[in-house]
């Protein structure tokens, strides 16, 4: 694992898979051992907000406030 020379590193999940969370804790025990001030930083949103979040990833809204206005208004219209 050579992950050192990175400074971040995405992980996408199947969020019923016990395999995809053994994998994630492999991945994150490993790290951690390599660097003890590691940080971990989760995105969370639910399957409902995923067309807004694809969106805002492709650049479809002006500004972070737009699309966290946009992502808040569907979770409360959901």
């Amino acid at each position: 694992m050579r992950s050192s020379i990175f400074d971040v590193i995405f992980v996408g999940e199947i969020h019923d898979s016990r395999f995809a969370h053994e994998a994630e804790l492999t991945l994150l025990t490993g790290l951690s051992e390599r660097d003890p001030n590691l940080v971990l930083a989760l995105e969370m949103f639910e399957r409902d907000v995923q067309d807004i979040l694809d969106a805002y990833l492709k650049g479809r809204y002006f500004s972070e406030n737009q699309f966290l206005e946009q992502s808040a208004l569907a979770k409360l219209s959901g």
